[in-house]
């Protein structure tokens, strides 16, 4: 809810990426996936929006675009956090 009221004020990339991640941390991966098509419509070349993707696209089955989104993400050396990194890699590893 707080990330909806976010995007009243924020229509912009960070806004949907903040809402998709807290769709799908709610389990609605497909409504997750919308809001994160809003974010990615740009072209923002940004590692935790494309790690966030790739792990939305993995909850929806879809293990190619998980593949190469959260491979995406890696590639940008040194942008995802420790931690997100590592989330990143062990799916990526279940995709392989």
């Amino acid at each position: 809810e707080l990330a909806r009221q976010e995007l009243v004020s924020r229509k912009d990339v960070y806004g949907y990426d903040a809402e998709a991640w807290a769709l799908l941390a709610n389990g609605r991966a497909a409504e997750a996936d919308a809001a994160m098509t809003k974010a990615l419509a740009l072209g923002t070349r940004d590692a935790m929006l494309l790690y966030h993707a790739g792990e939305i696209a993995n909850a929806l089955g879809d293990r190619a675009r998980a593949r190469d989104l959260l491979q995406q993400a890696l590639a940008i050396r040194g942008a995802l956090d420790p931690l997100s990194a590592g989330k990143a890699r062990a799916t990526l590893a279940t995709l392989r």
